[in-house]
């Protein structure tokens, strides 16, 4: 310890002279850290265990109770939800279970002293004018429910007149402005009375049913002739021990009282029942051991670039320890302070930032990420881990420049001079085998993924491991032949002007000071194009169902009472979404329910009007050709082999029935191939349905629509009776959290060019003097800067893409999608980025005006 405590001294004297530097290289340490710290607070945040399945279930209680009309029930059922009455009584010559009234039962006399009882909210339908179904609920005001209602406007209900909406439901009825209550307003009911809306209101999400939720008062007029409430929660005094709540439990179960204890929830082991948190999901396990491995594999690569080019630039002030009696191991010793000095620092900024940055994104994450928190806590056991990982990944990055920086001479180290030894000029054999053996093992690793985690596939980790370990081997490769690569790129300069000539011959004669630059560049290159192919993924699986700018449309069971459903429903799309064009299929069945089917495909058959086929078909000859055949009595079908003759089959009582028809076969519309999932693929007319014998099942309602769907839209329509749903809201959130990746990854990536191509430049001020004394003038030695920083961005964006590339495709089949979508627009704008701040870099961090590089007498 005694010989730490000098270079700990001198690593922070050294930090304190060379501000700039250490700054910069503290922001390469933070950054990653932060993004760390922050992605395992979400993670932490968004998962749902069995604490979590606990307040979904009782908010912050300590039990819910619920009065069974049994007199009595076993223990166990009440604790795994499965009430089994346990008092029989004979009537009629049969064995029935006892039963009273639940009105009749008094649970404050089974609970302890000092119990509190709320009762817990449910819901009750009440029919709206405008067609739809409101939801009223009572959310009692206790702190077992805490953060479950957040009033926005206005005040909670208190009389039985009175409630609280949505926004939803507020801003379509008219009934909220600017987010606020107009004055008098009041919601209609199906029944015409009225109710004064009093509040604006927003709900977690274990009270939410959905967009028409009401929140009343008790004693409200919209919960007159409901049944009564049987569901309570209870909290407990602190002192009932284990031993007494499981006797509470046997005591309340006598009385017919379930109670479920909110231990049962979070520890099931210990009363006895199953654990459906016990199950280990692969893929995000696989997913964050994947980050993990390539964030830290980047941080010591960007970081040790940064540690080289800083070692080189302080090799005189190590030259005199050396000179001094200092041994190799005293030098190295020093650099590894400065790794550990900084390393500690910048992860404390970095998990300090993280952690800030966590809750100010907090309103974000899921309008915008598409993460549902469940909680806001810190996770204190992680935090220490990032801490520490991020320390000691400081401290491996030094390692390299420290072992190379000892091994020099003090003469060398005073000169400034780093000597080539035998071998280094040359390509290493070594370097390229061991990329091309991490190619080789990314490629088998990629196509073990596909077939491990594809559709039919079991998720094994060892596949996406393999491939980890061939993207190691890769960037291990391609690091070791950077120095060798630079020197070769440098030759393509012989062409260009003088100061692209100078500038390409100095990164060749300084070719490992350019090598760590370099390699810098080509770690965060590789990280932004695996970004694009995440974000990629993240939106192909938000491609669900339905094609984009389509919505499924249901009727509330409420909304019957309106009259003619088809007319009323097209005219309120018309009315929330804007133009849209409206189909409409019902699926045909037999005896039984039985699906009419398609021999041979299999496929459902189904009837429509002239207008679907027409908008399936999408215009011209084949359009009227497949209306004709459909008016006539043919069976019209999309897609598959042309055939003449069509035999649908049909469950009747007395078994198969095989009809024979003519059938014409047409393509679909580019615009509603989509569709054909959710309207059919087989369609006959409603005569044909007749002679069949069929029966119309179920309706099929799609609407196509000019913009995109959003979730308003679906609130809005849920109002008035209709129960729509898209794929559009999540493929927005996707596109979102692409974009905001994405430009993450940009200014990552900007960030890195500035301080690899100003750390690499610093150091050639050398050779910036020697041009400004041989009367190169500031635009000169500008150009000079500008081409270096070209040169270094262009070879770590060619090597970032080769790396970055065959890793993306083989990682991308973690989400289990057949098929691969490559991020080329990503990967451009990442190219280009580099391409074009590199220079930018460059030309603005070398001085117009030169101060004393180096004294000589």
């Amino acid at each position: 310890m005694s010989r730490w405590l000098p270079a700990l001294r001198m690593a922070r004297r050294d930090l304190r002279r060379h501000k700039v530097r250490a700054v910069l290289t503290c922001l390469l340490v933070a950054l990653p850290v932060l993004v760390a710290t922050v992605s395992a607070l979400a993670s932490y945040n968004s998962r749902w265990d069995l604490e979590q399945q606990a307040r979904s279930e009782m908010g912050l209680a300590d039990a819910t109770l619920e009065v069974t009309p049994f007199s009595a029930i076993r223990p166990k059922g009440a604790v795994d939800q499965w009430i089994r009455p346990a008092a029989y009584e004979e009537r009629d010559g049969e064995r029935v279970p006892v039963r009273r009234d639940v009105r009749d039962v008094d649970v404050r006399a089974v609970l302890p002293v000092g119990s509190v009882v709320v009762p817990q909210p449910e819901w009750r339908p009440v029919a709206l004018a405008t067609g739809g179904t409101g939801q009223a609920v009572v959310v009692p005001d206790s702190p077992m429910v805490e953060g479950e209602l957040e009033l926005q406007a206005g005040r909670l209900p208190v009389e039985p007149e009175e409630v609280a909406v949505t926004r939803p439901v507020g801003e379509e009825l008219g009934l909220v402005r600017d987010g606020r209550p107009v004055d008098d307003a009041r919601l209609e009911l199906g029944d015409g009375s009225t109710v004064s809306v009093v509040g604006v209101v927003d709900l977690g999400e274990r009270y939410t049913a959905q967009a028409t939720t009401l929140v009343v008062a008790e004693g409200s007029v919209l919960l007159e002739g409901g049944p009564p409430t049987v569901s309570h929660l209870v909290d407990l005094p602190e002192e009932v021990t284990r031993a007494e709540l499981r006797q509470l439990v046997r005591d309340a179960a006598a009385a017919g009282i379930a109670l479920r204890p909110r231990d049962a929830v979070v520890h099931p082991e210990r009363w006895g029942l199953w654990s459906s948190g016990q199950d280990v999901d692969v893929e995000p396990l696989v997913t964050g051991a994947l980050v993990v491995l390539v964030g830290t594999l980047e941080v010591v690569l960007l970081v040790g670039a940064a540690f080289a080019v800083a070692a080189r630039r302080q090799v005189r002030d190590l030259g005199l320890l050396s000179a001094n009696g200092g041994a190799a191991s005293d030098v190295r010793r020093v650099l590894l302070a400065q790794g550990l000095v900084l390393g500690v620092g910048s992860s404390v900024v970095g998990v300090l930032g993280g952690v800030a940055a966590f809750r100010a994104l907090a309103p974000w994450w899921e309008p915008v990420f598409g993460v549902a928190l469940w909680r806001h806590e810190i996770d204190w056991l992680a935090l220490p881990v990032i801490l520490v990982l991020g320390s000691l990944t400081s401290v491996v990055a030094a390692l390299l420049p420290a072992l190379n920086i000892s091994r020099l001479t003090p003469v060398a180290a005073l000169s400034g001079r780093f000597p080539v030894r035998a071998g280094e000029a040359r390509a290493h054999r070594g370097a390229f085998a061991l990329a091309g053996a991490g190619l080789v093992t990314l490629a088998v690793g990629g196509w073990a993924t596909a077939r491990t985690f594809g559709p039919g596939g079991r998720e094994i980790s060892a596949a996406p491991f393999v491939a980890a370990v061939g993207l190691v081997l890769l960037v291990a490769g391609t690091a070791w032949a950077t120095p060798y690569l630079v020197r070769r790129a440098a030759a393509l300069g012989r062409a260009l002007p003088l100061s692209g000539r100078y500038a390409f011959r100095d990164a060749a004669r300084h070719r490992f000071r350019s090598a760590a630059a370099v390699v810098a560049l080509t770690v965060t290159v590789a990280g932004a194009v695996l970004a694009g192919f995440a974000f990629a993924a993240t939106a192909r699986s938000a491609d669900g169902y339905l094609p984009p700018r389509a919505l499924e449309l249901a009727f509330d069971w409420g909304a019957e009472r309106m009259g003619d459903p088809t007319e009323r429903l097209e005219r309120t799309v018309h009315e929330v979404v804007g133009p849209a064009e409206v189909l409409t299929s019902r699926a045909l069945v037999g005896h039984r329910g039985r699906s009419v089917g398609l021999a041979g495909p299999g496929l459902g058959v189904h009837t429509a009007d002239e207008a679907t086929i027409r908008s399936l078909a999408g215009g011209g000859a084949d359009e009227d050709a497949l209306v004709a055949a459909f008016r006539d009595g043919s069976v019209v079908r999309f897609g598959g082999r042309a055939e003449s003759r069509a035999t649908l089959v049909v469950r009747t009582p007395e078994g198969r029935r095989r009809v024979e028809l003519p059938s014409e076969t047409g393509p679909v519309a580019p615009e509603a191939r989509g569709l054909l999932d959710a309207v059919g693929r087989v369609f006959v007319s409603g005569e044909v349905v007749a002679g069949l014998g069929a029966k119309v099942g179920y309706v099929t309602t799609v609407a196509r629509t000019e913009r995109p769907v959003t979730q308003d839209d679906l609130d809005r329509l849920a109002v008035h009776g209709i129960e729509a749903w898209s794929d559009d809201p999540a493929r927005a959130q996707a596109a979102q959290l692409q974009y905001a990746g994405l430009g993450v990854a940009a200014l990552l990536c900007l960030l890195v060019v500035g301080v690899a191509v100003g750390l690499a430049a610093a150091e050639s001020r050398d050779e910036v003097a020697t041009l400004s004394a041989v009367g190169a003038g500031p635009w000169r030695r500008r150009g000079f800067g500008a081409v270096h920083g070209l040169f270094l961005g262009g070879v770590g964006v060619a090597l970032g893409v080769v790396v970055g590339l065959p890793a993306g495709v083989a990682f991308s089949q973690l989400d289990g999608v057949p098929g691969i979508d490559v991020p080329w627009l990503a990967s451009a704008g990442t190219v280009a980025a580099v391409l074009v701040s590199a220079p930018l870099v460059g030309w603005l961090v070398t001085p117009t005006r030169l101060r004393l590089t180096r004294r000589t007498a």
